[in-house]
């Protein structure tokens, strides 16, 4: 398992995003996610904006899956009620 892993499955393993992966060839259904992980993943990542892990097979830096934590609230006034039901 590479430095950097995370955890590691038969077919994938997670790691932090690093310069050397390559998201170029990611795709999606959604075009915004496509792009944050093509276009400012990284450099969010290294600014401590949000954390990146990116999934990919063992011995790849072909980026096949991602997901993002970060540190942040959004007030709940600024959705509709019906859209807060529930919370």
């Amino acid at each position: 398992m590479a430095e950097n892993s995370v955890e590691s499955h038969a077919n994938w393993q997670l790691d932090l995003l690093n310069q050397d992966h390559d998201a170029s060839g990611f795709e999606s259904d959604s075009d915004p996610l496509n792009r944050f992980v093509k276009e400012d993943a990284l450099q969010f990542h290294e600014k401590g904006i949000c954390r990146v892990y990116i999934a990919n097979e063992p011995g790849s830096r072909r980026v096949v899956g991602y997901y993002t934590l970060s540190c942040g609230s959004v007030n709940k006034e600024f959705f509709s009620t019906q859209l807060c039901q529930g919370s």
